[in-house]
């Protein structure tokens, strides 16, 4: 009997389809995907989803396997201005909405986003 076919879902983004950041050379940013999880991994935070490069259909890209979403979880949020929170939570920014109110795209203050950030920033 022949072994079953294993699926595994991972996102695949190719350089050619690269979107360049302003504080990065264009065509890096599978490297610095790919690099993000070897820091995680040798720190010992297991934070960053298994990342490599790989040839694919559009050329070599990053893959990194697929993460479900937490539903306990809420990192980031977007909430009106004046209803930030003064402790747990940074703010990112500030923007308007369809009806010209002020809102803020804020996100979770803790240790593993913390480490998150440095791993991606470094």
């Amino acid at each position: 009997m022949p072994a079953p076919d294993l699926v595994t879902a991972v996102v695949y983004k190719p350089i050619a389809g690269e979107k360049p950041l302003w504080d990065f050379p264009d065509g890096c940013l599978a490297h610095r995907e790919v690099a993000a999880y070897l820091v995680s991994e040798r720190l010992g935070w297991n934070i960053v989803p298994r990342t490599w490069l790989r040839d694919g259909r559009f050329g070599e890209g990053m893959v990194q396997l697929w993460q479900e979403t937490d539903p306990e979880q809420n990192a980031v949020d977007l909430v009106p201005e004046e209803d930030v929170p003064d402790t747990g939570w940074k703010e990112v920014l500030q923007g308007q909405d369809e009806n010209g109110w002020i809102v803020s795209l804020i996100h979770e203050d803790t240790a593993a986003l913390r480490r998150m950030a440095v791993s991606t920033c470094w």
